[in-house]
């Protein structure tokens, strides 16, 4: 008896009609949500019944165009908090986000072009100018040579690319370059 005095105590003397339907959102149906201590049908309760590209407004309980974080947004994009918009946040991985032949410049988040699979003198390993270090190798012609890119310090490569240790470039030098089979990404547009 004294805990039915102290609950009506602490909700007032008033009958029932004082007492809130709810406190919060899980006190509700499924599609409802807690609004001045009513159950109310709303559209939606989080973002992830919103199309990708929208968010579930937490004041309005409606999917609007924008974003609340990532997942809101689709793959290559990452939802600035600011304004509430995704946007393309550019390569964060060579493998995963970069065309064959290019590496992710985390700097920039820019996917960029290496000197590789190039035709080159196939007698002189050092033929290879541009960007980067890389040597002129031969693949399978031995009339023909291709520009293969050094290796990074973590042996990291272009996508589509594989580092392989202590090619021989003349007499002395060895060096890691990183291969492919650049006739093949020639021939079929890839480079």
């Amino acid at each position: 008896m004294w805990q039915t005095l102290l609950v009506a105590g602490l909700l007032g003397c008033g009958g029932d009609s004082d007492i809130p339907e709810c406190i919060d959102d899980g006190y509700c149906d499924e599609g409802q949500a807690c609004i001045d201590d009513v159950c109310v049908d709303v559209d939606c309760l989080t973002s992830a019944i919103c199309d990708v590209g929208e968010y579930c407004n937490p004041d309005t309980y409606t999917c609007v165009d924008g974003c609340l974080e990532d997942a809101d947004c689709v793959a290559g994009e990452t939802c600035n908090p600011d304004t509430r918009s995704c946007e393309a946040y550019g390569c964060r991985s060579t493998e995963l986000d970069c065309p064959v032949g290019t590496e992710c410049n985390l700097g920039t988040g820019e996917c960029d072009g290496v000197n590789a699979c190039r035709n080159c003198n196939a007698s002189n390993p050092y033929s290879c100018q541009g960007k980067g270090t890389s040597y002129c190798l031969v693949w399978d012609d031995p009339s023909e040579g291709w520009c293969f890119p050094e290796c990074g310090a973590d042996d990291s490569c272009p996508a589509g690319f594989s580092c392989y240790k202590n090619a021989q470039i003349d007499l002395f030098t060895t060096v890691d370059v990183c291969v492919a089979d650049c006739p093949w990404l020639v021939d079929n547009g890839h480079i």
